[in-house]
């Protein structure tokens, strides 16, 4: 075993060892998958349960679900970190979400502006009401609100989704500003179109944003724990150097 630790990247995280490699299945933390089910079922009720069947007499209940679908169960899967899972059983990066046009979606806050951006139309315009009555624009918004949600939550809960110059302490900058930017969809649909509708879209999105905070601040933590400990063995491994400091410039 080398002497000396693993040299930090540019956000200050330690990089991996082989030993330490995260895609490595045997050491996939064992509450991992748990989260990817419960995600699945989330989604799976939001879509065919209480929330879909009760959509076309009970417009807030339909609100309920695509709130769901948009802030927790999107959350709750970047739990279950699909992504290194997928590209270990891949053996290869997903090029799909490390290429150009995925970086930019996926930018700080562009997608938290699109997400915001697609749920407002879809409340303030004939899309949700279509999705009230038909199956098709249902599943239509559903999917729309997934993706979108996806595309905020991944980034920030995978470690090299994101620029390198984007670190653990900014991460929890752009959570907070993203908590901010979700209220909108709901403030907007409450002032112009149905206040219990947006009622309910305000208060999944506030609701989830602060275990969402939560989780990235931890986040936060456990690197500058990594970061500190990697500085440390580093000068620990440096040779101890006894000369007086004015010999030294001799």
């Amino acid at each position: 075993m080398s002497a000396h630790p693993p040299a930090a990247d540019a956000r200050g995280i330690p990089a991996q060892t082989p030993e330490q490699d995260p895609h490595d299945r045997s050491r996939w933390p064992w509450w991992r998958p748990p989260f990817l089910v419960a995600g699945v079922v989330l989604l799976v009720w939001c879509i065919w349960g209480w929330p879909g069947s009760a959509r076309a007499e009970t417009p807030w209940a339909g609100a309920l679900g695509v709130a769901v679908i948009a802030a927790v169960v999107p959350l709750v899967l970047a739990l279950g970190d699909p992504v290194h899972w997928w590209e270990h059983h891949r053996g290869r990066p997903v090029a799909a979400l490390r290429g150009a046009v995925a970086r930019t979606v996926m930018f700080p806050l562009v997608a938290s502006v699109v997400a915001a951006g697609v749920l407002t139309v879809a409340f303030t315009s004939g899309w949700f009401e279509a999705a009230r009555r038909g199956q098709g624009p249902w599943l239509a918004l559903v999917a729309a609100a997934l993706v979108t949600g996806l595309l905020v939550n991944f980034p920030l809960l995978t470690d090299d989704l994101l620029p390198a110059w984007v670190g653990p302490g900014m991460v929890v900058v752009i959570a907070a500003v993203d908590g901010l930017i979700d209220a909108l969809p709901g403030v907007v649909t409450m002032t112009t179109v149905d206040w219990m509708t947006g009622m309910v879209l305000l208060l999944v999105a506030e609701a989830i944003a602060i275990p969402f905070l939560a989780v990235v601040i931890v986040r936060w933590m456990r690197a500058e724990d990594a970061h500190t400990a990697a500085v440390d063995a580093e000068l620990d491994a440096e040779p101890f150097d006894d000369t007086p400091w004015f010999l030294r410039q001799q």
